[in-house]
């Protein structure tokens, strides 16, 4: 009996010991890991903006001669990356994602965009890489807006990135998904938007460093493949929306020390896709113009050579007959100075004597130099180049390169008791005759 018993006890045991382990190992198959579609890795595109650039987190210090394009004016203190998708290549693409680069870490980032991280590939800062991680199963296009995180629609009402609406997809990470619901806003209406518009009556609202840029790829990337993982390349570049302006002004030969800039007909702002001019064209209408606020002549070189980046304003056509305005003081004699103001147009001379009306385009760079001045007239030339990354600047002296020069008469109606008003003298600017005016 007690030999019975004790099989007994050890085929319980047997038993209550298989129970256990089925059961151990029935759990654990319940814990592994299953495939979950919706998480699969994401697309990584390297993206290569091919710009000498200047991210905002690191300071470098410029030597050598004057630089085309200052550090300040290749700086980067934001960058957003706009993704829009569609379902075919040729479809209607709608928002699908953001990225957003800060240079200020403690800086909010629009809601709902991912970190994006830029890096210079090398010391010459040539080219800066981003990578993107996107969402597979559509084709897409990026844009890209750097330094100016706010953006106005058409109607001139600001744009409010919590607006923005992702587009949903029918079977998130699955091969074959479409789009279940657009997204907000649409690619047109995206490419609408432009820079906030500039306000004559806010005496702080001018165009300072660091600059607003735009860039897009817009050659639809095809992230339908879910059996690819292949890191994509692509590269595109960076344009500033503004135009620059340099003044070369000698007080101590020319007599007139510079004390502010302003600009009058200018336009309010610009686009971004592509960088155009707002509003009509080639005629602008009521509100489309103003005078720009004036910014404080107080560079490094002001006044004593050649100051680079003494202005900045949005592109305009010539129709606008555009001027930029100088106000300071000229030095009448050894003791005595007065206040003044010119307007100089956007013409230029050829050396036949041939005056033409000049555009103000984005990215382009227009030098003003001052030859000579008195409390009549001005004597100036006004050339434009392309504004590039890098390069130098090449010593400039007035009257020795050639070029003829535009002189600038004050009528005679304009002498006397209506050429003064109680606090300045201002002097309104006419291509002298026989000289193309």
């Amino acid at each position: 009996m007690k030999q019975i018993g004790k099989l007994t006890m050890m085929l319980f045991a047997l038993l209550l010991w298989t129970g256990c382990s089925e059961e151990t190992t029935q759990g654990d198959d319940d814990k592994t890991p299953q495939p979950d579609e919706s998480t699969l890795p994401p697309r990584e595109v390297m993206f290569t903006l091919n710009n000498e650039l200047k991210l905002m987190k690191g300071t470098t210090k410029a030597g050598g001669d004057t630089p085309v394009a200052t550090a300040e004016e290749n700086a980067i203190a934001s960058l957003d990356v706009f993704v829009f998708g569609s379902a075919t290549e040729e479809g209607d693409y709608t928002f699908q994602e953001m990225f957003s680069y800060r240079a200020d870490d403690a800086a909010d980032l629009p809601l709902g965009a991912t970190v994006l991280e830029l890096t210079l590939t090398d010391d010459t800062n040539k080219q800066t890489k981003g990578l993107l991680k996107l969402k597979k199963g559509l084709f897409v296009k990026l844009y890209c807006i750097a330094n100016c995180t706010s953006l106005t629609d058409p109607a001139g009402d600001p744009v409010d990135y919590t607006d923005f609406v992702p587009l949903v997809f029918t079977q998130p990470g699955e091969a074959g998904t479409t789009v279940a619901t657009e997204g907000l806003p649409t690619e047109t209406q995206f490419t609408s938007y432009h820079t906030p518009l500039l306000k004559a009556d806010k005496a702080d609202d001018i165009l300072l460093t660091p600059l607003a840029m735009s860039g897009a790829y817009t050659i639809p990337l095809d992230l339908t493949d879910f059996s690819t993982s292949t890191q994509l390349q692509i590269g595109f570049k960076l344009t500033r929306v503004a135009a620059r302006f340099d003044i070369i002004n000698k007080a101590d030969e020319s007599r007139f020390t510079i004390r502010e800039v302003s600009m009058g007909n200018g336009r309010r702002g610009s686009t971004f896709f592509p960088i155009r001019i707002y509003g009509d064209t080639p005629t602008a209408q009521d509100g489309e113009l103003i005078t720009y606020p004036a910014r404080p002549f107080d560079g490094e070189n002001a006044n004593t050579g050649t100051q680079t980046g003494a202005f900045y304003s949005y592109p305009s056509p010539a129709e606008d007959n555009g001027f930029i305005i100088l106000k300071g003081t000229y030095q009448t004699n050894k003791t005595d100075q007065q206040e003044v103001s010119y307007q100089i147009p956007f013409t230029q001379t050829d050396t036949d004597g041939n005056t033409s009306i000049l555009e103000i385009n984005n990215n382009h760079r227009y030098t003003i130099a001052i030859n000579e001045a008195d409390d009549y007239h001005l004597d100036f030339t006004l050339t434009v180049a392309d504004w590039t990354d890098s390069g130098d600047i090449d010593d400039y002296e007035p009257g020795k390169d050639g070029k003829s020069t535009v002189e600038i008469k004050i009528p005679d109606a304009f002498n006397g008791k209506t050429y003064y008003t109680e606090e300045t003298r201002t002097v309104s600017m006419y291509i002298k005759e026989g000289d193309g005016g």
